[in-house]
């Protein structure tokens, strides 16, 4: 039996310390990826990849909550996934 996909969560690990995180295509509602969120960054992760805006209204008020509300610190980075064309 394999893994779903939209069960993962990305953390990955470098130079002894934990970087980037990613909150893409997981199974959560928008308040569960938020409070996934804060943990993450309590947790110290300066990168997060968060969300598809594109894909769907919930993706987008998740982007629009984050910075909206003032959520991302100074010294995290968010990253989103973008459609785009030559």
């Amino acid at each position: 039996m394999g893994t779903n996909p939209s069960q993962i969560v990305c953390l990955r690990f470098f130079s002894g310390a934990w970087t980037k995180a990613k909150l893409l295509d997981v199974a959560m509602s928008n308040e569960q990826k938020m409070r996934f969120f804060r943990f993450l960054v309590q947790t110290g992760f300066k990168e997060i990849e968060v969300s598809y805006p594109a894909a769907s209204d919930s993706d987008f008020g998740f982007c629009r909550e984050l910075l909206k509300g003032g959520e991302v610190p100074d010294d995290v980075w968010i990253q989103v996934r973008g459609c785009f064309r030559s």
